[in-house]
């Protein structure tokens, strides 16, 4: 958007998936409006956009442990994505949440292919998530980081080596920024509930679907 003056047009992202036709209409004063959530908007510039999107803040007290956990260890970061997915009867119709049986088949996944892996959990809803793993021994609940501070935990996300993301641009993000050259990602197959496109360019080419 130019700086000169305010917007004169609206564009619109008519579709969920990589819309190419995007590239033609660049122009100055344009508001850009939908989700665009395909890197393919920025193939070629992959190194760029982490470089630009880097963390900046040093991690400190309980953070900072984790930081080493999770880089000493076959990380695993598991986000489970409710808030207003729950509370919001638009947001739930639309977006719905990730069922416990795509959860548990991630993991089974995981842990095949990394034995010693240990879990990681993020969520909204950190009583949800303790009750859900709260058997399991390799898991830990990441529940320090709330309001202005809760982007610790996308930092966070990006420093495991692996990842089981939720229908969530947190975690797509926490996931994408992870610098990690062998990663794995898990990704659910259905991204929007309420939508009957086949959502295909959100998920990078490596990523799991499940």
């Amino acid at each position: 958007i130019s700086n000169e003056k305010a917007p004169s047009r609206i564009l619109q992202h008519p579709t969920h998936n990589f819309w190419p036709e995007f590239f033609d209409h660049r122009k100055a004063n344009t508001y850009v409006s939908g989700y665009w959530q395909s890197s393919k908007y920025f193939m070629g510039f992959e190194d760029d956009l982490r470089a630009i999107f880097e963390f900046k803040n040093n991690l400190l007290h309980e953070n900072k442990e984790l930081s080493e956990e999770m880089q000493s260890e076959q990380s695993v970061s598991i986000h489970l994505r409710r808030g207003d997915y729950i509370s919001n009867p638009r947001a739930n119709a639309f977006h719905g949440v990730c069922s416990r049986s795509y959860y548990q088949s991630a993991i089974t996944l995981v842990k095949q292919q990394n034995p010693y892996a240990k879990f990681f959990v993020f969520s909204d809803d950190a009583e949800f998530a303790k009750a859900e793993f709260q058997d399991e021994p390799d898991f830990k609940i990441v529940n320090n980081n709330h309001e202005k501070n809760s982007y610790i935990d996308m930092h966070l996300i990006s420093l495991c080596k692996h990842h089981i993301i939720a229908n969530s641009t947190f975690s797509w993000w926490g996931a994408w920024l992870s610098r990690h050259d062998l990663k794995t990602v898990i990704a659910p197959k259905k991204w929007f509930a309420g939508s009957e496109d086949e959502i295909v360019d959100i998920y990078e080419d490596e990523w799991i679907k499940m």
